[in-house]
């Protein structure tokens, strides 16, 4: 189940389905009283903060150092192939690697996340290149051994079609 805090707390009492609503997977969205109920019933909880306009995963911080799946869907979205420059292998045979490592503080979150192949994984980890994520854009900056820096660009998102924005008319 997903629930936003605020009505886990309390708030929101009506089963429309709106933003603010509960989700339970593979049913749909439920009312505020019954998603508390559900709640207080669980063993625990994974905390996932995610935006509030757009519900993309943010990240889960210092509780827990994998990453639950709906970041995991995010990164594998977001990346779409291991993010060392020149690298094309897919997405599903990488791993997600910490930017800054868990051990040094680094949070589980997307902004200190990005996905490698195990090769790649390695050659950051003993410190052969070394990488930054650029605030916002997705990019990274990775520094080689000797020095020369590489961007890596996160897989290009084609947004819809902008609402404010009239629909073209068909070409017949």
């Amino acid at each position: 189940m997903t629930i936003p805090l605020g009505l886990a707390l309390g708030g929101g009492t009506g089963s429309e389905a709106t933003l603010d609503s509960a989700e339970l997977a593979g049913y749909g969205p439920i009312d505020g009283p019954t998603a508390r109920q559900l709640a207080a019933l669980a063993p625990n909880w994974q905390r996932l903060f995610t935006d509030c306009t757009t519900g993309k995963a943010l990240g889960v911080g210092r509780t827990a150092y994998r990453p639950p799946k709906a970041l995991l869907r995010y990164l594998h979205s977001r990346d779409g192939t291991c993010r060392f420059p020149g690298c094309t292998r897919p997405v599903s045979v990488c791993e997600p690697d910490h930017t800054v490592e868990w051990q040094d503080g680094g949070p589980t979150d997307a902004g200190n996340l990005a996905m490698l192949c195990r090769r790649h994984h390695a050659l950051k980890s003993i410190g052969a290149w070394k990488y930054r994520q650029m605030p916002g854009s997705g990019n990274l900056e990775w520094q080689s051994p000797f020095g020369r820096v590489h961007i890596s660009e996160p897989v290009e998102v084609h947004p819809g079609p902008d609402p404010g924005k009239p629909p073209e008319p068909p070409p017949f």
